[in-house]
C-alpha cells in the first residue's frame, strides 16, 4: 500500500520515535523502489558475469581439444600425466602451447616446454 507523501513523512516521524521501529523498520516507498532497482541491477550484473564465465570457460575447453588434437596427430598417444600437464593451464599458455607445437618434433620438446611454462 502506498502512502500519500504527506501522510509517509508524518507516520516516518513518529515510528522513528517508537521503540518498535528498531525491530520491525518502516520501508518507504524510495527505499523500496530503490531495493528493487538495486536487486534488478544485481540480477543483471550476475548474470553478465556468468556469462563472461561461461565463455571464458568454453574458449578453455575448445582451446585444450584443438592443442589436445594437435599433439596426437603429431605424436599418436600422450601419456595421461602430460594431458594433466596442460590442463591446468591459463587459455594464453594454452595458445602458446599450440603455436610452440609447430616446431617440437618428439613428446620431449613438449615435455621441456610444459616444464618450462
Amino acid at each position: 500500500m502506498r502512502l500519500p507523501p504527506a501522510l509517509e513523512n508524518k507516520l516516518w516521524q513518529e515510528l522513528t520515535t517508537l521503540e518498535c521501529n528498531k525491530t520491525m523498520p518502516y520501508v518507504t516507498s524510495v527505499e523500496r523502489i530503490g531495493y528493487q532497482r538495486g536487486h534488478l541491477e544485481g540480477r543483471e550484473i550476475g548474470r553478465e558475469e556468468g556469462r563472461e564465465e561461461g565463455r571464458e570457460e568454453g574458449r578453455h575447453v575448445e582451446a585444450f581439444a584443438l592443442v589436445q588434437k594437435l599433439l596426437r596427430r603429431r605424436f599418436g598417444s600422450l601419456p595421461p600425466e602430460v594431458e594433466e600437464r596442460i590442463v591446468p593451464l591459463p587459455l594464453e599458455r594454452i595458445e602458446a602451447l599450440g603455436e610452440a607445437l609447430l616446431d617440437f618434433t618428439a613428446v620431449t620438446d613438449l615435455d621441456a616446454w610444459l616444464r618450462r611454462h
